[in-house]
């Protein structure tokens, strides 16, 4: 993914979109309440943001914004994150741990990569494919 966009295969980078989570896991009470420092930001959070960090070559964003839901006991349960970085580019992160997802999407000037990970398909609730769509054809 990083040499996609380093090697300019998909044109200059315009958006990026993480989607990271797992089903299944709010009967862990670790992961549901806040006085244990639950959340799904605190606990999986970490590696999209990690990834967009490597994308963007740590550039600080001009801008975050953040919404979301909770558990029962208060703890993110879905948190979406987007970040606006320089020359109007920009990074979605989705995270959660009550919906299983792993997507990301890179949107260039040329053509639009999509990838799932293939390499943890043994993890619950998580559904993988990986799909390239050239402009205009898929």
């Amino acid at each position: 993914m990083l040499q996609k966009i380093q090697s300019k295969e998909i044109g200059d980078l315009q958006f990026v979109s993480i989607s990271f989570g797992y089903g299944g896991m709010l009967e862990i009470e670790r992961l549901t309440n806040p006085e244990l420092g639950g959340g799904a930001m605190l606990d999986i959070g970490v590696y999209p943001l990690l990834v967009s960090d490597l994308i963007f070559k740590g550039e600080e964003p001009e801008k975050i914004a953040a919404v979301g839901h909770k558990t029962d006991q208060g703890a993110d349960e879905t948190v979406s994150v987007t970040l606006l970085y320089s020359s109007k580019r920009l990074c979605q992160i989705l995270v959660s741990i009550g919906k299983g997802s792993l997507l990301t999407k890179l949107l260039g000037t040329k053509y639009i990569h999509l990838s799932m990970d293939l390499t943890t398909n043994s993890l619950p609730g998580l559904i993988f494919a990986v799909i390239i769509v050239l402009q205009g054809k898929t």
